[in-house]
């Protein structure tokens, strides 16, 4: 299975423009060079972050 399908069978997936990017998301891209909205996600789907 991959995860897309069970990201959309879980209804977990998220539209980009309501996303709103915190100091802390900000931070971490730019430390990792990632998109913003990216880390915003990370940050918000991990139980914990290392780094």
């Amino acid at each position: 299975m991959s995860t897309k399908f069970a990201a959309i069978s879980e209804g977990r997936i998220i539209q980009t423009n309501t996303i709103h990017v915190s100091d802390y998301a900000q931070h971490i891209s730019n430390r990792y060079r990632i998109k913003s909205k990216t880390a915003e996600v990370i940050l918000r789907e991990s139980d914990y972050t290392l780094g």
